[in-house]
């Protein structure tokens, strides 16, 4: 009972591991085909960053507490 007892704990660390792994590189995939649609157009460029961190202001403002990670070279125009 023991054995399955630590079996199952590891088998739950794992499944959160690989769901946060796997919403991270969702999140890095979306940014990166953002960053590659801005770079099409020079009038375009940076435009996605810039509502990303417009978005994180507003939410910041009305005091939410989870946080989206924002480009940090990206800047507000």
């Amino acid at each position: 009972m023991i054995e399955l007892y630590h079996f199952q704990k590891g088998l739950k660390n794992e499944i959160s591991y690989q769901t946060n792994r796997a919403d991270n590189l969702s999140l890095q995939m979306m940014i990166a085909l953002s960053k590659t649609v801005d770079a099409k157009d020079h009038y375009t460029n940076g435009h996605s960053g810039r509502v990303a961190q417009y978005a994180s202001e507003i939410a910041r403002r009305q005091d939410f507490r989870r946080s989206l990670a924002i480009d940090p070279d990206a800047s507000i125009r």
